[in-house]
């Protein structure tokens, strides 16, 4: 899935209003709200499946909520933290420890999520962002780090 700076920082943006805003804002989704966004999603790509040329969106809030998390962490995924200055190493790492690889389609890490998310009843009421984080970091490795 090729990245460009703008598509970066659009992602960055999106994730970052998602994860943060407050109240008076669109507030941050609980691990069970945003796996009941993401059910109408996975209902819908069994009948439309993502190709490599691109997915589906149902005209819907949820589901729109959820491919929003999706595309966010997906763009994000190459973003590294640590110490860069000499290239990747044990001080530079990817920041969210994902390394989801090429043809990998979104129904795919969609399943991951969702998989994780029913697997994880007691968190239910924690944010979904880190839980997102975790399931993707778990199913996709950075193999090399």
């Amino acid at each position: 899935m090729p990245r460009t700076f703008a598509s970066v920082i659009a992602a960055l943006v999106v994730t970052l209003i998602l994860l943060f805003a407050g109240e008076g804002a669109t507030r941050a989704q609980s691990l069970g709200e945003m796996m009941q966004n993401c059910e109408p999603l996975e209902t819908h790509w069994r009948q439309y499946p993502p190709t490599h040329d691109g997915a589906l969106v149902p005209d819907q809030a949820k589901a729109a909520i959820c491919y929003g998390y999706m595309q966010a962490f997906t763009q994000l995924q190459g973003l590294m933290a640590g110490d860069c200055s000499k290239g990747p190493g044990p001080n530079c790492y990817r920041a969210l420890r994902t390394c989801i690889p090429v043809g990998v389609l979104f129904n795919q890490i969609l399943a991951v999520f969702l998989a994780y998310a029913r697997s994880h009843v007691a968190q239910w009421h924690e944010q979904a962002w880190s839980h997102y984080a975790v399931a993707l970091a778990t199913a996709f490795p950075c193999k090399s780090e």
